[in-house]
């Protein structure tokens, strides 16, 4: 499955505040910021041991699934 051709260079910020904005994906951009300060992958599983219900909603909302229970 390929991404849809965008312009480069051309950034919806208004679509990335909401996408990321949400302070219970902090956590999920300070992973990437940091693999990114160190040059590694951003690939494979990101693991988050404890989440708030905050966080957990929002990395729902972020990969477009419902609610679910989960280990809490």
């Amino acid at each position: 499955m390929s991404a849809p051709d965008a312009p480069i260079g051309r950034v919806d910020h208004g679509r990335l505040a909401r996408l990321l904005g949400d302070p219970g994906c902090a956590w999920l951009l300070d992973r990437i910021r940091r693999r990114m300060e160190r040059a590694e992958p951003l690939t494979g599983p990101v693991i988050l041991a404890a989440p708030t219900d905050g966080e957990r909603a929002a990395a729902e909302r972020l990969l477009g699934r419902a609610p679910a229970a989960g280990a809490r």
